[in-house]
This record gives structure tokens, sequence and C-alpha cells, in this order.
């Protein structure tokens, strides 16, 4: 009995995270028609253009056909129940670019296909696809605009195709697990912020012929090319990062250690903090987490940006007495210092 409610207090006590939309603001108001799974659009274009068409069929793909730039109008398939059903995106031949955000905040879409016609990935076209993991690019494709793949947080590993000459900056920033990525031998612009707040990546593979400067993260990530500190990967060379040591500090609250606890973690990375605590008449929960940059109120685990980690004890004390079979009441004393 008593294990069963310490486990409903455990989950009672947990603060929910609040939920934050992605919140790119639009330059245009769009007239919006609901579109249901399986139907097709034919959108009025300026003169000239040829018309660009989409099918959305039932396993979530999502069907650009037409020629030139694919604007807001013409990427308007409805509302975000239909949005959100969109698992893959296809731009057929004939559409050469899109207006900036098209895709912006897709969160379903897991693979992304391009087109031979397509030169130039605008800015922010596939900002926040939480779910993308997958990137199909088109031979023709020369430059990737600002902050293309900002937060694709599914993203591991990116190979950018040898068309490729320019690379915008932000373009793959905050991708939270992007591991890997390979530059191209045609490369001749990059910017040191294009992975920055990656702080997973830890292999630049360059194949081009100039250098490329590194995020460092002000020094919290080490970069290191055959074991020498670099701030940038030569040409033709790989560069392998890792992260400092960051301490964490323990303050028990009137409790004491009563087994392991990492003194550190490394940075890039997260590490989980077993609740080996004890105060007399109390219950550890779980930790309270603060230091510069990230906190949490209730966590197991540090990392993988934390600048710093003080972690406390939520301490916990209840008491149950028993109203009538099948029911009890509970009354609980929080402390946290």
């Amino acid at each position: 009995m008593k294990r069963h409610i310490f486990k409903m207090l455990l989950v009672g006590m947990v603060i929910s995270t609040m939920l934050v939309g992605c919140g790119k603001e639009k330059k245009d108001d769009v007239n919006v028609e609901k579109t249901e799974v399986g139907d097709s659009n034919t959108n009025k274009t300026e003169e000239g253009k040829e018309e660009i068409q989409f099918e959305l069929t039932q396993d979530g793909t999502l069907t650009f056909s037409g020629s030139g730039i694919l604007d807001y109008d013409d990427r308007d398939i409805g509302d975000d129940t239909t949005q959100n059903k969109v698992k893959r995106i296809v731009l057929s031949e004939g559409i050469t670019g899109t207006v900036e955000g098209a895709f912006a905040c897709f969160d379903n879409v897991e693979s992304i296909q391009l087109p031979n016609s397509m030169t130039k990935i605008g800015k922010d076209a596939f900002d926040g696809c939480d779910s993308l993991k997958h990137i199909a690019f088109g031979d023709s494709v020369t430059e990737i605009g600002a902050s293309v793949f900002s937060s694709c947080d599914s993203l591991e590993s990116i190979v950018i195709p040898d068309t490729v000459t320019t690379i915008g900056k932000y373009a793959f920033s905050n991708c939270e697990n992007l591991k890997k990525i390979v530059l191209p031998k045609s490369l001749k612009s990059w910017k040191k912020n294009a992975t920055k707040w990656c702080r997973k990546l830890d292999t630049v593979v360059n194949r081009s012929k100039i250098s490329c400067k590194l995020d460092n993260d002000k020094g919290y990530r080490i970069w290191k090319v055959k074991g020498k500190k670099v701030t940038a990967v030569p040409k033709g060379k790989t560069a392998k990062a890792s992260g400092i040591q960051v301490p964490i500090t323990y303050k028990f609250q009137g409790g004491v250690r009563s087994g392991y606890l990492p003194s550190s973690y490394e940075y890039g990375k997260r590490v989980k903090v077993p609740l080996n605590v004890k105060k007399k008449g109390y219950k550890a929960l779980s930790w309270n987490w603060q230091g510069k940059d990230s906190y949490s109120f209730v966590t197991y685990g540090v990392g993988p940006n934390a600048k710093k980690v003080i972690l406390r004890p939520n301490w916990f004390k209840y008491k149950i007495t028993n109203q009538a079979p099948g029911t009890a009441r509970v009354k609980i004393r929080y402390y946290n210092g």
C-alpha cells in the first residue's frame, strides 16, 4: 500500500514543462482552406509561373509539382491537424526554390526529397522540423541558406553533396542530436556558427579545399585533429570534439551521501545522478538542479549543456492515515532549504 502511494506521490510532484510553439512569425496573412488527407489542390499563381499543385496521401507523403518558387499560398495545405499528418515532403522537378520558412515547424516530417531543379534552399526552410532524419538533396543545390535546418532535433548526421558551395549562418544550429557532418569538396564559404549549439557534434569531416572554423562553445568543447588542438578543421582533414569536465556541487540540505554520486560530467553529454542520499524522516524524490544557463526543479540527471551544476535533494515527508477500506489520507511536507 505504502509503495503504491509513494509512486503516486512521485508522479504528482513532478512539475509539468511548458510546451513552447515554434513561434515563427509569418510575413503575410494567408487564407486557409482545410484540405483532407488524400485530397489535392491547385493554386492560382502569377502570370508566367506554372501552377504549383500539392497532393497529400494517406501515408503522409506531401508532394508538390509545378515550376518556379514555392510560396506561402502554394504550401497552404490547411490547419495544424492536417500539417501534423505530413511525414514526408517531396518537391518535384521544376520547383526552383521556396519562400522563407516554407516548411518551418512541420513537426512530424521525417524525410524530405529535393529536386535537381532547386539550386538554393532558402532561409529557415525546414527550421524546427523536430522529427527530420533524412534529407535527399538534388544534383544542383549550390547554397544552403541561413537557419535552413536549425533545430532539427532528430537529425544525427548529414553528408552535404559536392555541388554545394555556400553554407549560411546557423544552417544546422541547435540540432541537439547532430553528431557528424561531412562537408563537400565544392565548399567555398562556411560560417563557424553554422553548427552553433550542436553540443553533441563530435565529428566534422572537411573534404573541401578551405579551412573551416569550428564553434567551441566558449571553450567548453575541445576540437582536435590527430590529437592536436585546433580552432578550425584544415582542408582534407577530420576534426573530433570532446567536452570539458564540468564539476557537480551537492548541497544535501541536512541529509548525507549514502552511495556513489558523480563529481562531474562531460559537457555535451548527459549523466544520470542516482538518489544516493538520506535524511532521517524524509524521502528524496528527485534532484533540484540549479546552474548557469540550465536548471530544473525536478531531474534525475544533468547535461548536456550546463556550465555550472548545483544539485539539492527534493526532500519529502509524508504520513498515511487510513480512513476507510480502499482509501487513504496523505499529509505531505516538502523541504528544500
